[in-house]
């Protein structure tokens, strides 16, 4: 179930977030289980993501998360 968060599909990015409750994806709307398939890939494809531990968790602060365009640059202090 929660592979499907994985996949590389950029279709599928927004599902699957619960990990051990699936019944909360399904109360979100967020629910996917296409039967008795697995994903192609997994990964973030072409995703750039910062180096460093304090700007990676700075990052969806400072990012529009629908173009990845980023809104000003993080500080690591």
């Amino acid at each position: 179930y929660h592979h499907w968060h994985h996949t590389e599909d950029p279709a599928l990015y927004d599902k699957n977030f619960a990990i051990h409750f699936p019944f909360i994806d399904w109360i979100f709307g967020t629910y996917y289980l296409p039967g008795d398939t697995w994903p192609e890939s997994m990964g973030l494809g072409d995703e750039k993501f910062p180096k460093g531990y304090l700007r990676q968790l700075a990052y969806p602060f400072f990012t529009d998360p629908k173009d990845g365009v980023q809104l000003r640059e993080p500080s690591d202090r």
